[in-house]
């Protein structure tokens, strides 16, 4: 069965928690697989409706909310504008949702469409609202509503009206393997209906020579003896940036030429400027990069940290293991399918303390002395790291499982169409 996919993302939002990388591979894969489809651009910066082509790739805009319009309002429109857009003919539409708020939009695209509705689960709020806490809100859903306070009672709420949108999905795509258990868990979803495709990044990997590593650390001022640590991400409580600053305040006491990298931006960053003061010029706040620049510093780094208290995945682990860096890592959720410890990178537990997680920070300041300290240890990580990223995490691998996925919903629904 002929189908066609439309890929839905927020444009407003579409570029955090690595949604924006998503779709940027997906429309990849999209275009090697010679499938036709069309990127859905929702809260778009335009005046009007706007479709445009180029390399492949077909996307429609549409502009954000008009004053007035609520949000419930707005997606009733938008699924009524492909209604008129989309051409009316054999072909199954498959609808690739990538937002728990969607309910509105796929509960009028199943009213009006012949369709598919695939969903990525990419972040929940309640993950981040309480740093990956899964036993913590397994409790608090367990609880009657009046026995909560205001802020969990709201949550809960959230939660079960998430539960709604994932009835109306035929296909649920789970990016971690703790992902797909809180899918069935907490949100109470079929294990049949889910399947757990690990997110991936093409591999650009080059070998870096000597000179050039020279070259960047002279534009950056930096003495050629400098060991540089690298940490990228938004600067928020759940990337754990404040125990990373805390455990290479440690670092730099035995090893004063070691020089940390944050790469990122966020709320947090005068709160984070503030730790940092005692390190002095020991680490630099580069603010947000693009890719090129950050690439420059993962050339020259000696460690990678990811210290998150809660990943969903974890792009930026992939990322350093691709670019054969070393790993610390946290040892939490989905960091913890990442690296395997002391083979791909050293994991650093997550403790809780009154229900709040907490990264151990002796451990942390540890493992970056001895990657330091071990040249052949943080080798043997480098190499593994790369094998692991060949192996589980390029998009060859990760092409493959989309299309079959696609394929094979438009082949559940030629034997058994669906009603409506």
């Amino acid at each position: 069965m002929k189908f066609r996919v439309y890929i839905l993302v927020n444009r407003e939002r579409g570029s955090i928690y690595g949604i924006g990388t998503y779709i940027e591979q997906l429309a990849a894969c999209m275009k090697d697989g010679r499938i036709d489809f069309t990127i859905v651009n929702l809260y778009s910066d335009t005046s009007e409706i706007r479709y445009t082509e180029s390399n492949g790739t077909k996307q429609l805009f549409i502009p954000k909310i008009s004053l007035g319009i609520n949000q419930e309002r707005y997606l009733h429109n938008v699924a009524y504008i492909l209604r008129d857009i989309i051409p009316q003919d054999d072909c199954l539409c498959v609808f690739h949702v990538n937002y728990l708020t969607s309910y509105h939009l796929v509960n009028c695209l199943k009213e009006l469409f012949r369709c598919k509705i695939v969903f990525t689960l990419h972040y929940t709020n309640w993950s981040f609202r309480y740093l990956g806490n899964y036993s913590f809100v397994k409790n608090l859903l367990s609880k009657p509503p009046e026995e909560l306070k205001a802020d969990d009672r709201l949550s809960a709420m959230m939660i079960r009206s998430d539960k709604e949108m994932l009835k109306k999905c035929d296909r649920i795509i789970c990016i971690a393997d703790h992902s797909q258990k809180y899918m069935t868990e907490i949100y109470e979803v079929p294990l049949a209906k889910t399947t757990v495709i690990n997110n991936a990044l093409r591999d650009t990997y080059e070998e870096t020579s000597e000179k050039e590593i020279q070259s960047i650390k002279t534009q950056l001022h930096l003495p050629l003896s400098t060991k540089v640590v690298i940490f990228a991400g938004r600067l928020e409580e759940v990337k754990g940036v404040s125990f990373l600053i805390k455990s290479f305040g440690q670092v730099v006491k035995s090893h004063p030429n070691t020089h940390l990298f944050i790469a990122g931006d966020g709320n947090e960053m005068k709160k984070y400027l503030s730790e940092a003061y005692p390190c002095g010029t020991k680490i630099t706040f580069t603010g947000f990069l693009d890719k090129e620049r950050l690439y420059d510093l993962y050339k020259i780094a000696d460690i990678g940290i990811v210290c998150s208290l809660h990943e969903e995945f974890g792009f930026t682990a992939i990322e350093m293991m691709m670019m054969n860096i070393p790993l610390v890592v946290s040892d939490t959720t989905g960091l913890s399918e990442i690296v395997e410890d002391n083979c791909s990178g050293f994991k650093v537990p997550v403790i809780y303390r009154d229900g709040s997680p907490q990264l151990n920070t002796v451990m942390l300041s540890e493992k970056i002395r001895t990657l330091l300290d071990d040249p052949q240890t943080a080798s043997r990580f480098k190499s593994n790291g790369r094998k692991k990223f060949i192996g589980k995490y390029n998009t060859l691998l990760w092409s493959r499982k989309m299309l079959e996925l696609y394929r094979s919903l438009c082949e559940t629904e030629s034997v058994c169409p669906t009603e409506g």
